[in-house]
């Protein structure tokens, strides 16, 4: 018997209209190289037919560093997977131009391209989210409404309390990889509930499209893979091996478009940061593993519990998310999620204190710990049914969320060198160097004078913070409509 969905689907649609309306309220003018290197390659596809970015990347519209030389031509460094989701909506603008005779500004375009393509997958992230924690709260004993209410709860604290926020905002590839990745493990953790094989191919296939969004998901994908064996094992060693390889035919396949790619611009499956046009770019990307090397313990804090990029300053309501993962760990029926979270964060905290660019370039937290956020935000399930814990995550959760939403209005693309932080106690990481944190010295200011970036509220002619206002009620109108529809779908059914 098939179980009934953990989230209703009234519920989870208005969750995602809530949720794309937060991402699509903002705009930042100044996108940055990755941003940039990733649109050339949508715009070379659409105008141009081609994967060479030649007269994008150097252009003041396109500007970017991040690009590969080869053959006398350029191309983005970067996994193409967001490329290619933005290719549908800048066709259409494309296509519009082409009838009209009319320009449109590329600052329009990539507002378009960029909500009509990771906008719409970060809010579907958000569903998915919302669909697991309800599902593992079952688990825990909560009764339906209860892990409805949980389940919704926490996938917005997720969106709007972490850095996905900024990355909603952006045309870059971590909230596309996260949704293809969450929707893996979905299909891993719905198969307790519903029964049927395990779903090898089709976890496979996903996790290879999250791979092809962003080369770091690669390790979820391998976490994944162990996951899906350990529970089939009583299946005998023979069917593990066969579903194994299932899995690893799927992944093929959804990162095909990325092998096929390599071979057709470089001969050979190559990652392009080897070809990088950079030399301290391609020398550093070159060493250990993708530029990570041995994890440094100075850079682990500063990652952490350091202002400067630190994820437990800038979001510490997640503190309670690690020790919900150990509780979560021992719990049958929430043990595959616990293991599943503390691995994952395990494992990005050591990539990221050892990769040479640890903060993440221009960004204000930890961007290549990622990955691993909605997996670890999972935790929170284990302390939602404590009255307790979740007043003590709410009331975190709350300068979390305020911090979040200053940073994505003014600009959550801090140049990474400035005179605060000079590159030298970047690439040598040391604690005894000060590292300044930016949001009381220059983000706050920005945002008290008003000079914020653009957004739906600007548009209406309102200035500075006051132009937050119609995001506010936005808040308040869909969050009302997201608790009736929550309380009257779980309603007891009579008569």
């Amino acid at each position: 018997m098939t179980a009934s969905p953990p989230i209703p689907r009234t519920a989870a649609a208005a969750l995602f209209i809530l949720l794309l309306g937060t991402f699509a309220y903002f705009h930042h003018p100044a996108p940055g190289w990755n941003v940039n290197s990733r649109l050339a390659l949508t715009a070379a596809l659409v105008e141009r037919g081609t994967v060479r970015i030649d007269g994008y990347f150097d252009t003041p519209d396109f500007e970017t560093g991040d690009v590969a030389a080869f053959g006398g031509h350029h191309y983005s460094d970067k996994a193409i997977g967001t490329s290619l989701l933005g290719v549908p909506a800048y066709a259409v603008l494309h296509g519009f131009r082409v009838l009209a005779g009319a320009e449109t500004p590329v600052g329009v375009r990539r507002y378009i391209v960029t909500v009509f393509s990771v906008g719409l997958c970060a809010a579907a992230a958000g569903v998915v989210l919302a669909r697991l924690a309800a599902r593992l709260m079952r688990r825990a004993g909560a009764g339906d409404r209860e892990a409805v209410r949980g389940g919704l709860a926490i996938a917005v604290l997720l969106a709007t309390g972490t850095q996905m926020l900024f990355y909603s905002t952006l045309f870059m590839a971590y909230m596309p990889a996260v949704l293809f990745a969450l929707l893996a493990f979905e299909r891993f953790e719905a198969r307790r509930d519903e029964g049927g094989p395990v779903p090898w191919l089709a976890c496979g296939v996903l996790m290879g499209l999250a791979v092809l969004c962003e080369y770091l998901f690669g390790a979820l994908a391998v976490l994944l893979a162990l996951m899906l064996a350990l529970s089939a094992r009583g299946a005998g060693a023979g069917a593990v091996g066969r579903g194994l390889a299932l899995y690893a035919v799927g992944a093929l396949a959804g990162v095909a478009p990325f092998i096929g790619y390599t071979l057709a611009v470089f001969g050979t499956p190559a990652i392009p940061y080897q070809y990088h046009a950079n030399e301290m770019f391609r020398d550093f990307m070159a060493r250990g593993v993708m530029g990570a090397t041995v994890p440094k313990a100075a850079v682990l804090w500063l990652i952490t519990f350091h202002p400067y990029r630190g994820l437990f300053v800038h979001s510490p309501f997640l503190v309670a998310a690690v020790a919900g993962l150990f509780v979560m760990a021992r719990r049958p029926g929430l043990r595959a999620a616990g293991w599943f979270g503390l691995l994952a964060a395990g494992f990005y905290l050591l990539f990221n204190a050892g990769y040479y660019m640890w903060w993440g370039g221009w960004s204000f937290g930890p961007r290549h710990l990622i990955p691993m956020l909605p997996f670890l935000g999972l935790g929170l399930v284990a302390a939602w049914r404590s009255s307790a814990a979740r007043a003590a995550v709410l009331a975190l959760a709350v300068p979390a969320v305020a911090l979040h939403m200053v940073v994505v209005a003014v600009d959550p693309q801090f140049r990474d060198l400035n005179p605060m932080t000079p590159l030298r106690i970047l690439l040598e990481p040391d604690l005894s160097h000060e590292y300044l944190w930016l949001f009381p010295r220059y983000i706050w200011p920005l945002f008290k004078a008003g000079d914020l970036g653009m957004n739906g509220g600007r548009l209406l002619g309102l200035q500075g913070p006051a132009s937050l206002l119609p995001l506010a009620v936005w808040w308040l109108a869909g969050g009302a409509c997201l608790w009736v529809l929550a309380r009257r779908s779980t309603a007891p059914q009579t008569g």
